[in-house]
């Protein structure tokens, strides 16, 4: 089953939301694949002393994540992608970088999130990460994402590979991610 969804920019009035949505999609994953312990660590972000909405406020305006509602207008999933940075977080020209991609459980298997990867995939061909042929520069072009086990079977579905998998240590607990590229 597929729902069709808008999907526009980024508000300030979306932060509540997308901050449960994440927090929600997190708790949703089945537990064979993340524990309930690795996926309450999961979800505590790096607060300081901003309050968590504080936090996604300034996250959100920063990255300026793509949204997705539904037929009532209301924010059903988000992703976030930075042009011109690669997997390390550095400035590369002609990368980029899906930092987050979260979809509220009610809407996940639907074509949500792929709806979403189109919205991304044709923003790339517009703003310049893709390059066309003809002004090429020498540098790939690549898109990274971070996956999560549960995530991976959807961007392998639309050409990512697996380069590695890490292990990444949050609060002394161990969450396992791919580190996955496409190439355009």
């Amino acid at each position: 089953m597929s729902v069709n969804v808008q999907i526009r920019a980024y508000q300030d009035s979306d932060t509540p939301i997308l901050a449960s949505i994440y927090d929600s999609a997190i708790m949703a994953i089945d537990d064979a694949i993340y524990d309930a312990k690795q996926k309450r660590v999961w979800r505590k972000v790096a607060f300081s002393a901003e309050s968590v909405e504080q936090f996604w406020h300034t996250r959100f305006a920063q990255t300026q994540p793509l949204v997705a509602i539904n037929k009532h207008q209301q924010p059903i999933a988000f992703i976030e992608f930075l042009p011109n940075i690669n997997h390390l977080g550095e400035q590369v020209r002609g990368q980029g970088y899906i930092d987050c991609l979260y979809v509220h459980p009610n809407y996940q298997r639907q074509g949500v999130a792929q709806q979403l990867l189109d919205a991304v995939f044709k923003t790339v061909m517009i703003t310049g990460v893709y390059e066309p042929e003809q002004t090429k520069s020498t540098q790939s072009q690549i898109i990274w994402v971070h996956a999560s086990r549960g995530a991976v079977p959807l961007f392998e579905h639309n050409g990512f590979e697996k380069v590695t998998s890490q292990i990444v240590q949050r609060h002394g607990v161990e969450l396992e991610n791919f580190i996955m590229k496409k190439k355009l």
